[in-house]
Formats: C-alpha cells, sequence, structure tokens
C-alpha cells in the first residue's frame, strides 16, 4: 500500500491537468498513488490522464463522475473511497506542486492531526510561462513571485499567533488544494459532506468537523508549497466566501462531527441519541423519531430535549428541543420545534431565512422551526422527525 494517496481534482481543464500531473511526477518523495478525481470531464482529460498513467512509475487512477454541477465534494470523496494511502493529500488539477510538496507531508504526517498548506497565486500572465518544460526542468520553481512570498509567509506568522495565544486554536484555514489528512480521520467524520454544491466553504466544514472530533490542525504553510495557475472565475463563485451560495449552511450554528450525507449515506437510525424530559413523552418521542439511544460508551450525537423546561447537558453535538410551546427561557438548545413558532436560522445551502427571534436567540437559539398539534403529540412528533431528516 502506498503512504499518500494523493486527491487530485479537475473538471475540464486539461490545460492546467497536464501541468498539475507534471508537478507530481517530479516528486522527490515517491510513495505515493494518485486519483484523478473528475466532476464529469470530456474525453480530452481522460486521454491526459490515460497518457500520464503510462508514462509514470506510481499508481493513477481516474475516478469519474457524471456532471451534474459544481459537485466537488462528491468528487473528492470518490477519491477517498478509493483511497489506500494511510494518508490523503489533498491537491486541486489547477495547482503544481513543488518537488518537496509531498515531502513534506509525508514527513510532517500525524494520525492525531491534519495539515493544512496554501498556494501561491500566480497572475495569467504568469500562469502562462508555466509549461511541461519548465515544470521538468525546476524554472517554473525557481523565482515565485516576491508578493505572494511575502503574503504566505504572513499569513502562516499570523496563524502561529493565534494558535499559540489561544485566541483562534482551530487555525489554520483548511484549503482541499494544499492539505492532508490521515485517511482514519475522513472515514470518522465521513467524508466531505454532499450537501456543499457549487464553490466554497466545504473544506473548512470538514476542518470543523474534524476538530470536533479531537483531531488537531498543524500547518505546513509556507513548507509544502505550490503554485496556482490562472484561470478565470467559476460560475458559481460570487468574489467572497461569505457571498458563496454555502454561507448561511456552513455558519448556522450546529453540525453533526459525522456529516449524514458524505462517503455513506447516513439514516437516521444510525444517529445515535439521548432522550431527556417527562418518562412518556421519551418513550413516545424514542418511538415516532426513530434515533437509537447512544450507549453508555458511545457518544452523544443528538441530545432530545422534551416538554417545557429544556436544558441540554452540553454534552452531545446537536441538542434539539421539542416542546408544546416555546419555552421561555431554553438553554443550550440548537434546534427548537414547538407548535407557533417563525422558521428561523438553520439554513441549508442556498437557503436564507429570517434570523431567530431575538428573545431566543439571546439563549442561545440557533434555529426555530413550527409543529403542528401540540408539538409532543404523534402528529407534532412526526413532523419533527421530517424536520430532524432535512436538517441534521
Amino acid at each position: 500500500m502506498p503512504a499518500l494517496s494523493v486527491i487530485l481534482t479537475t473538471y475540464n481543464k486539461p490545460q492546467d491537468l497536464v501541468r498539475s500531473l507534471e508537478g507530481l511526477r517530479g516528486q522527490r518523495f515517491r510513495d505515493f498513488e494518485v486519483l484523478v478525481c473528475d466532476d464529469g470531464s470530456g474525453p480530452e482529460t481522460k486521454a491526459v490522464i490515460d497518457a500520464f498513467a503510462a508514462s509514470v512509475d506510481f499508481p493513477v487512477q481516474h475516478c469519474w463522475q457524471e456532471d451534474t454541477g459544481f459537485r466537488a465534494a462528491a468528487s473528492r470523496n470518490n477519491g477517498i473511497r478509493a483511497a489506500r494511502g494511510d494518508t490523503v493529500v489533498f491537491l486541486d488539477g489547477d495547482c503544481v506542486a513543488l518537488p518537496d510538496f509531498l515531502e513534506r507531508h509525508a514527513e510532517r504526517a500525524d494520525p492525531a492531526g491534519f495539515l493544512a498548506g496554501e498556494r501561491w497565486l500566480l497572475s495569467q500572465e504568469e500562469a502562462d510561462a508555466v509549461s511541461v518544460a519548465t515544470i521538468a526542468s525546476g524554472e517554473a520553481f525557481a523565482a515565485p513571485p516576491a508578493r505572494e512570498v511575502k503574503r504566505v509567509k504572513k499569513i502562516r506568522r499570523k496563524d502561529g499567533f493565534y494558535r499559540l495565544t489561544g485566541l483562534k486554536p482551530e487555525r489554520p484555514r483548511l484549503m482541499t488544494c494544499n492539505c492532508s489528512v490521515p485517511r482514519q480521520r475522513l472515514l470518522e467524520v465521513n467524508g466531505i459532506d454532499e450537501r456543499y454544491e457549487g464553490w466554497g466553504m466545504e473544506d473548512e466544514d470538514l476542518r470543523r468537523r474534524l476538530v470536533q472530533q479531537g483531531a488537531r490542525p498543524d500547518s505546513v504553510i509556507a513548507e509544502a508549497n505550490c503554485l496556482h495557475l490562472w484561470h478565470p472565475a467559476d460560475d458559481t463563485f460570487l468574489g467572497t466566501r461569505r457571498q458563496s451560495p454555502n454561507w448561511n449552511y456552513y455558519v448556522r450554528g450546529f453540525q453533526l462531527s459525522r456529516c449524514r450525507r458524505g462517503l455513506v449515506a447516513r439514516p437516521l437510525s444510525e444517529v445515535r441519541a439521548r432522550y431527556l424530559g417527562p418518562s412518556e413523552l421519551v418513550s413516545r418521542a424514542r418511538e415516532e423519531l426513530g434515533l437509537p439511544e447512544a450507549g453508555a460508551d458511545e457518544p452523544v450525537e443528538v441530545e432530545i430535549l422534551l416538554g417545557d423546561e429544556l436544558r441540554a447537558s452540553g454534552q452531545a453535538e446537536v441538542s434539539v428541543g421539542i416542546a408544546s410551546a416555546a419555552p421561555a427561557r431554553p438553554r443550550g438548545v440548537d434546534l427548537l420545534l414547538a407548535p407557533g413558532l417563525e422558521v428561523g436560522g438553520g439554513e441549508l445551502p442556498t437557503e436564507s431565512h429570517p434570523e431567530v427571534a431575538p428573545s431566543l436567540a439571546g439563549a442561545g437559539v440557533k434555529a426555530t422551526r413550527p409543529l403542528p398539534g401540540e408539538g409532543t403529540d404523534a402528529l407534532g412528533l412526526t413532523a419533527a422527525r421530517q424536520l430532524l431528516e432535512a436538517l441534521l
């Protein structure tokens, strides 16, 4: 088995892909495989991959999926499923790795954590000067843009300060154009959340879920370097991360560390829960909602709080309150379901909802949804199950 599995994403950019692959040909570290994760490209891309695979001494696999839109998350998951290495290195098909790129990732690989890197952004003129010949000779890497070297070093210093002081211990930011994660860690969080479609935020969501499960972030910024080839912005890129159609979903404030729509589709019947409330309501909710009770030694993914006194324990990844009326002072509830509530927060990708009512937001509630009937009766719990199916 190879030590590293390199997941290289591409979509109908054979002129970039051929240069990215050439960068991998020249790696000093040789114990790796390449999984070209293709989001539905045409035959020209396949021809590039086939020709490259026939010319190198390491395994190359083409992981193709049908073109139904920008689905980078699903495409990378195809590579994770096929990966055999202990560590998965993510690189984009418009990035050219320097010769020591994989060596740096291999040297720093840690089963308990993951590594985040950066890239040097090339202008159109600078990218046009990068060719297969200049990559093979090393000329392409001899003089990276000084502005980019300075920018990346500044990011490294800033991230180091944040982590050293504890201000932002989760840094550095994770970008799937340059990062590496132990394959076992990826399996534990169920890979990349495939709800993310179009440009943005699926990589930061992966970082957040890895940290939720105790993985330690570390930096190879300004160590494992790659050139980012200029290209026109994708149609789904709207200028900033906050303008991404995925932004509201990313910042909604609650998520399972093991996403439900990732490497495998997880039904609610696999999401471990704890039920708190009057025994009669607990029995009814357990039957109607269908989330199994977590065992004594199992982590609690969702805490279901029932009745009018809603106080989360803080020991679950997500807390859901189900009541017959909006409680006056819920505590620690992420998602509140009750008759008479307005829809607030808790967006899925492309959605935009009003904010949660100030009185509830002040108590920490992230999202609200109305329930029919009495909320905790059979009618309300049936609706609650449908909401959990959609929102978790």
